[in-house]
């Protein structure tokens, strides 16, 4: 320490401990408010059909079936993508009114809502 200074010098230490503790504080904020997760890509989300998603459908394909509507009876289908690339893929899920309905989702996984019509009996 050099005699005749006013005081107004920081020594080295406490600089670099400033530093390191700015750092630290500039991470912790970027973790608590999501950006890690923007910036490291984030582990992707599941997507879970809820049981209301599901009754919602079939309600919907009684109803094409109630009003004798062959075509959306036969052409609905819910397309769950999975993987969320807005493109049909092995990872993804159709649902459809029956096992009668038409395809339209090739490479994906089908399910059956199981709502048989009596009075349409094949989709062409």
């Amino acid at each position: 320490m050099v005699l005749g200074k006013k005081g107004a010098e920081l020594s080295l230490n406490f600089i670099i401990i400033a530093a390191i503790g700015l750092v630290v504080l500039v991470i912790a904020l970027v973790f608590f408010t999501g950006g890690a997760e923007r910036l490291l890509g984030g582990i992707p989300e599941t997507i879970q059909v809820s049981q209301q998603q599901l009754n919602l459908w079939r309600n919907q394909c009684q109803a094409f079936c109630s009003l004798d509507d062959k075509s959306n009876y036969c052409n609905a289908f819910y397309w769950v993508d999975r993987d969320k690339d807005k493109k049909y893929s092995s990872e993804d899920e159709i649902y459809r009114c029956s096992s009668t309905s038409n395809r339209p989702g090739k490479g994906t996984k089908e399910l059956d809502l199981g709502v048989n019509c009596v009075t349409i009996t094949k989709c062409t």
